[in-house]
């Protein structure tokens, strides 16, 4: 068997749990403005959760667990837009103790605003 990851024709392929999975793609996709909405509301919250994975991560002596896209992208929803003050305390590691890492819990501190002027 020949297992892959992506899209080929008609058919998804993915891992979840170390285990593969086949689907078909849908045939057609209805979306209300709402749900329009929540997936471009989603897509901003997966941004910034890769924004600070990416920052924090290599700094991190710990490997984080496979959780940790989902925890931190749910984090960030449930925080509501421009909300930071919602992710203070947030633990890359479940198991661990954030004082393991940090001094202070992990938290925006300050927030910057630019103006570009042209």
């Amino acid at each position: 068997m020949i297992t892959f990851i992506g899209r080929l024709g008609n058919v998804i392929a993915y891992t979840r749990n170390g285990r593969h999975y086949l689907r078909t793609c849908p045939k057609r996709v209805r979306q209300t403005a709402g749900s329009r909405r929540a997936a471009q509301w989603f897509g901003a919250a997966s941004r910034k959760g890769a924004l600070i994975r990416s920052a924090v991560t290599p700094d991190l002596d710990n490997d984080c667990d496979g959780s940790l896209v989902n925890r931190l992208n749910s984090a960030i929803v449930h925080a509501g837009q421009n909300n930071h003050s919602g992710l203070t305390g947030f633990r890359f590691n479940p198991c661990t103790d954030n004082g393991m890492f940090f001094s202070r819990p992990p938290g925006c501190l300050l927030r910057l605003q630019a103006k570009a002027r042209w």
